[in-house]
């Protein structure tokens, strides 16, 4: 899968053989959507981590953290796509884009069980759209994405959420 080749690629480049055209859409901030984009930024942070800041790089990891977030204003449903853009923008080390409402959206939405959802009321993320009045029990990968998404709001960006820091160094709130 091309996403998962991106990821490969940033982290062991002389493994992957890329066309010229997979070479150009990886590197192009307006050809892909949904989770592909989500997963280009993740090969780019992965990129920027193995082989060092570029303008390059950085310029279009932020350009696609600018797309997803104009995205997240509008998504009404929190699901694994909504918690995933998110986390991959702070990860990508931009908090200032993030809205602690869409944080707060993340915690309201958590289910009795503890985890997180694929499914907001009647609507799937990741499968085709469901119509029925079960309550299934959390996704294991929404439940990732948000415990992850919550670990960095609480010890990699405290400050910018409004947590305190305590004296030894672990969010306080």
């Amino acid at each position: 899968m091309i996403d998962n080749k991106w990821t490969l690629y940033a982290v062991a480049p002389e493994t992957v053989k890329f066309s010229e055209k997979q070479k150009a859409e990886f590197f192009d901030g307006d050809f892909w959507q949904g989770r592909k984009l989500t997963h280009q930024l993740w090969g780019l942070i992965h990129l920027r981590r193995t082989q060092g800041p570029s303008e390059k790089v950085d310029s279009l990891i932020e350009h696609i953290c600018n797309r997803l977030t104009t995205e997240l204003k509008y998504d009404f449903a929190v699901v694994d796509i909504y918690i995933q853009k998110i986390a991959f923008v702070l990860k990508a080390g931009h908090p200032e884009k993030i809205k602690r409402r869409w944080i707060e959206r993340v915690i309201a939405n958590q289910a009795d069980d503890g985890g997180w959802n694929d499914r907001w009321y009647f609507l799937r993320s990741r499968r085709r759209p469901i119509f029925d009045f079960d309550n299934p029990p959390s996704d294991r990968h929404a439940t990732i994405q948000g415990l992850w998404l919550l670990y960095q709001v609480k010890y990699r960006y405290p400050e910018h959420f409004g947590l305190e820091k305590t004296p030894q160094g672990q969010s306080g709130n």
